[in-house]
């Protein structure tokens, strides 16, 4: 066994692609933060200049698109730290992510496909690769994307369906290490049932998230229950709506559990995802969720009871399932209040999935 087993203090370095407020990054910085809490020595590198997501093309326009992103993205800094509300961490910003920049440490991760190639020509002893989707939506090279999975790192999943899509694309095998939901930062102490009705979803701009199915589902249902409250949040406002939508813009974590807890139904429209990461959060905060059928969705959710699984390419479904959980109140509580307790049972993992990333960091030391 190495010394570094031994005295079970690791220098970490974590590469992600950027600083933006995404789900992707919280969890990353949450682990980062947690890994920290324990004694492990961790950094977290934010390249100053953005990788290029049309890698291997020359696109002057989207060139200067990206490194003006970057400029506003570094001006909003601290202000995205305080929105992460992660305080233990260190975030060092770096022109480019090199070894003449970044140090030597035990363990280099990835965290996106473009960090998956840096961290790979990276000096660092044991080099892994967190996926968190298949991220074919997120690039301008889909071979560059794909290839990132057959590098030589050590693969990281975070759930059963993301751990068989990678092997069953590219013959790879993956380490499942699962999601969890901090129930310290989601949650409902004073959940109220009550008419009228209020339901819940997200805007996003990224086609695949298939946010305008909420916004017309929504639409829908206002005309055949016309005393329900409609509200959102997001990044922004990427949809046109109705003013009867209440639309709050760039929420903190704080802001998003009161919506979470304001609301009785949570409709969760999007076709893909690696996860699924906003309907446990609903379901942590006492929502009856009406979901799509994918990626992680029937791992912590069962269809009927802790929520409503809808085929996402049947766009009516969406609209049947909610209207039955508003003709049928005794069902939006039973459902709502299963889901917190099957959050509670599978979701509240947090520091087994933090163990496990150890772990698995030690292991490979060996």
């Amino acid at each position: 066994m190495s010394d570094i087993a031994e005295q079970e203090i690791l220098k970490i370095n974590i590469i992600i692609p950027f600083f933006l407020r995404t789900g992707g990054i919280k969890l990353i910085l949450e682990y980062a933060n947690r890994l920290t809490l324990k004694g492990h020595n961790v950094i977290v590198y934010s390249p100053i200049y953005p990788y290029n997501y049309h890698a291997g093309q020359f696109n002057i326009v989207a060139n200067i698109k990206r490194f003006y992103r970057r400029i506003r993205e570094l001006a909003l800094t601290r202000k995205t730290l305080r929105k992460f509300k992660v305080l233990n961490i260190k975030i060092k910003f770096v022109p480019v992510v090199k070894n003449i920049f970044v140090r030597n440490a035990d363990i280099a991760m990835a965290t996106s496909w473009p960090t998956a190639y840096s961290v790979n020509k990276l000096n660092n002893r044991k080099k892994f690769y967190f996926i968190q989707d298949y991220e074919n939506w997120d690039s301008f090279n889909i071979n560059m994307a794909d290839n990132s999975y057959l590098l030589p790192l050590i693969r990281i999943t975070t759930c059963e369906y993301l751990h068989k899509l990678i092997f069953d694309k590219f013959k790879v095998e993956s380490t499942i290490i699962f999601n969890g939901i901090d129930p310290k930062m989601f949650y409902n102490d004073n959940k109220i049932f009550s008419k009228p009705n209020t339901l819940l979803f997200i805007d996003n701009g990224l086609k695949r998230k298939n946010c305008i199915q909420a916004v017309e589902t929504s639409i829908k249902l206002k005309k055949h229950f016309p005393d329900l409250n409609i509200i959102s949040f997001g990044h922004k406002q990427y949809h046109d709506m109705p003013e009867y939508i209440k639309f709050t813009e760039a929420p903190d974590d704080d802001e998003i559990r009161k919506l979470y807890s304001k609301a009785d139904i949570f409709l969760f429209t999007s076709k893909e995802e690696g996860f699924a990461t906003p309907p446990a959060e609903a379901m942590a905060c006492k929502c009856a969720v009406v979901t799509s059928r994918i990626a992680a969705v029937e791992e912590y959710s069962k269809h009927m009871e802790s929520a409503i699984h809808v085929d996402p390419n049947d766009p009516d479904e969406y609209f049947r399932a909610v209207s039955y959980l508003l003709d049928n109140p005794d069902e939006c509580k039973r459902i709502s209040l299963n889901a917190y307790a099957e959050s509670q049972k599978i979701l509240d993992c947090w520091d087994e999935s933090t163990d496990k990333l150890e772990a698995l960091f030690k292991e490979h030391l060996k």
